[in-house]
């Protein structure tokens, strides 16, 4: 099942959580599984401000109260809005990973983030001080992360296989929505709500990442 590790708990402070993703059915004696977190990454414009990158790890809880929202990019199609939040409880130490490099850092400035293309809702996210490349995953902890490419083996595009494995990602529509099955060697090994986003190397195992409202699901392969 996904991890969630009393520093991730206790740096959220007071928030509603969210529904977890489908967690994974290894049972409490299975290997570890990454909490895996979407990196947003804007251009962010302000009247008086330049433009500047700005990015953000979108934590697994929603932001609640009185918050003063702005547009984080004026006069783009960028549609977040971003509110601050407060700084986290604890900081929190991430390794992000993306298609040409991993790095690990501390963050420590919460802000909150809506109407985001990924989601609508409020949710609590954590800001990168250094957004020097573009990442596109965050994972708790200084574990190092591989980047795993995916290659599409089919015309229409819904089928990607994991480069250098037998594990491939179909895209699928369900009554509830798209949904991504996984199989290995041609046995299907979990049907999880959402897209494929991605593929990741850690602790000595491949996962695929399917993402749904702005969630990650890690699938084992």
């Amino acid at each position: 099942m996904t991890m969630r590790t009393p520093l991730l708990i206790a740096a959220l402070g007071l928030v509603s959580a969210l529904p977890s993703p489908d967690a994974e059915a290894c049972g409490s004696y299975g290997p570890p599984v990454p909490q895996v977190m979407v990196v947003s990454n804007h251009v962010a414009r302000t009247a008086n401000v330049e433009s500047r990158p700005r990015s953000f790890v979108v934590l697994d809880a929603a932001a609640t109260g009185k918050l003063r929202w702005r547009p984080i990019a004026l006069h783009s199609y960028d549609s977040t809005e971003i509110a601050a939040a407060g700084p986290l409880g604890d900081p929190l130490e991430l390794t992000l990973v993306g298609p040409s490099s991993s790095r690990t850092v501390t963050v420590s400035r919460r802000v909150a983030l809506k109407r985001n293309w990924r989601f609508h809702e409020p949710r609590l996210a954590a800001e990168i001080d250094d957004p020097r490349q573009t990442m596109m995953f965050a994972i708790e902890g200084s574990e190092p992360v591989t980047w795993l490419n995916l290659e599409t083996t089919d015309e229409s595009g819904t089928v990607q296989r994991v480069a250098g494995t037998d594990a491939t990602a179909t895209i699928t529509s369900t009554e509830g929505g798209p949904a991504t099955v996984v199989r290995v060697g041609g046995f299907q090994v979990r049907q999880v709500a959402g897209y494929t986003v991605g593929a990741i190397g850690w602790g000595g195992q491949q996962f695929v990442l399917v993402e749904h409202a702005g969630q990650i699901t890690p699938v084992r392969i």
